[in-house]
């Protein structure tokens, strides 16, 4: 699970959102971005932007994640 949680934070880190004029209600993915994007930042700033390389560290510091991103992980994914 843990392989697949690192996957996906990257992938949601590597997307572009392209701004509309309407307002709209935060996605799951910007819910797991807000919670989990502080952790890639404190944890792997220095692999940002490499996918592959933010992959690597958030599996390498997984007992180090966040409680926050965790649980956003956990509601969006089940």
């Amino acid at each position: 699970m843990k392989s697949g949680f690192m996957f996906t934070i990257v992938a949601l880190f590597a997307s572009t959102i392209v701004a509309t004029a309407k307002v709209r209600q935060p996605t799951e993915d910007d819910v797991l971005r807000a919670a989990c994007f502080p952790d890639v930042q404190r944890l792997c700033k220095d692999a940002i932007p490499d996918e592959g390389k933010i992959r690597a560290c958030m599996d390498e510091k997984k007992a180090m994640i966040s409680a926050k991103c965790t649980r956003a992980y956990k509601k969006v994914h089940g």
